[in-house]
């Protein structure tokens, strides 16, 4: 009998792992393609009525077309446009055009505008970020307040292959942004280019970051983030670090700036005058010119951007991406290690010879 009882459940166990099997395929398999056009003639003619009929793990084709729409999603899915000149979204009402509000979703090949840039509100940005693991992909986000808004609290976050023109406050907004990457775009024409506030371990690389009025990048708050192999050209300020003077915040510190090209800024290649003082190391990038950066005691005779007072720039690159270091100087009040025990070693040689010298007088046969 309870050999009978032990089979029983051993069946039942084997059944519960088969259904279980049968729904997962059955959940797989249900993930489908959802078909969007303006013109009509496919699943629907709206993508927010695509979006409102879709389940996790969808994706939406969004066909060429202008869409006048504020979209907001709330699934992890795929929307996918025609291609960045082709699929246009145009918010419609005083909002952002689309609003993320969950994990893993992926926006790819739209352009995110508004109608006019003679037309922007405080509130008309491209995409509000409030989710995980969002990926925007190869998209051009354009004529906005802001380009794009991440917050709060937020990692996994990619950002590439994308362009962000005449964004008119910034072009890429993150607020306490984790492990985020931003690559592979072009950035131009904003007051800000790209700004983290109480960001951590976020890379920003392989990026163009042109003609911004007030910086190219701004890190405010933020540390253990990396830039590298950028192009920051003709901004205000290339780079600038500051602190909000909250006391649960740290300065910006200990973020890696190297083998970026930092030109033609038209103030600073490098501010660093509200961030409390602290050290930021920028060796290893080009500023412009052979001659390495301007820097007022340091570097003077170095006729590329400017960098400030905290900044440890030595060595730098050169035109032909040679590696330069700075000539030793002596700073005005300060003097050079040797020249202080120069003196000290020429008493000592002195007193031997007089101990000499006294030696052989005392030892001289009479």
């Amino acid at each position: 009998m309870a050999m009978r009882i032990s089979g029983l459940k051993i069946e039942m166990i084997i059944l519960g792992c088969m259904l279980m099997l049968v729904l997962l395929f059955i959940n797989v398999g249900s993930a489908k393609t959802i078909t969007v056009d303006d013109d009509g003639g496919e699943d629907y003619e709206n993508i927010q009525y695509a979006i409102d009929n879709a389940t996790s793990g969808d994706t939406i084709r969004v066909f060429e077309g202008r869409y006048r729409e504020h979209i907001t999603i709330n699934a992890s899915l795929v929307l996918q446009g025609n291609g960045s000149t082709e699929s246009i979204i145009i918010q419609e009402e005083n909002h952002y055009a689309i609003s993320i509000n969950t994990d893993n979703v992926t926006i790819i090949g739209f352009t995110i505008t508004h109608s006019t840039i003679f037309d922007i509100s405080y509130f008309k940005n491209g995409i509000l970020i409030h989710g995980n693991n969002t990926k925007i992909l190869n998209n051009n986000i354009s004529n906005n307040w802001r380009g794009i808004e991440a917050t709060y609290s937020l990692s996994g976050l990619v950002v590439d292959n994308n362009s962000f023109l005449e964004n008119l406050i910034t072009g890429v907004a993150f607020y306490s942004i984790t492990n985020s990457v931003f690559k592979n775009n072009i950035q131009s024409g904003s007051a800000q280019g790209i700004y983290l506030w109480n960001c951590t371990d976020n890379m920003i690389s392989d990026n163009q970051i042109l003609k911004n009025s007030f910086s190219g990048v701004t890190f405010e708050d933020s540390h253990n983030n990396t830039i590298s192999m950028n192009i920051i050209e003709e901004n205000g300020v290339g780079i600038r670090f500051k602190t909000t003077h909250y006391k649960h915040l740290k300065s910006s510190i200990n973020n890696e700036i190297h083998n970026n090209s930092i030109t033609n800024s038209s103030l600073n290649g490098i501010n660093t005058s509200k961030n409390q003082g602290e050290i930021v190391d920028v060796r290893f990038n080009y500023w412009g010119n052979g001659s390495g950066p301007y820097h007022h005691t340091l570097n003077p005779n170095g006729t590329g951007n400017t960098v400030s007072s905290e900044a440890i720039f030595n060595p730098w690159y050169d035109d032909e991406e040679n590696l330069v270091y700075a000539p030793e100087l002596i700073i005005e009040g300060e003097t050079d290690d040797n020249f202080n025990k120069l003196p000290l070693f020429i008493l000592i040689l002195i007193f031997c010879a007089l101990l000499i010298a006294l030696g052989i007088i005392v030892h001289r046969p009479r």
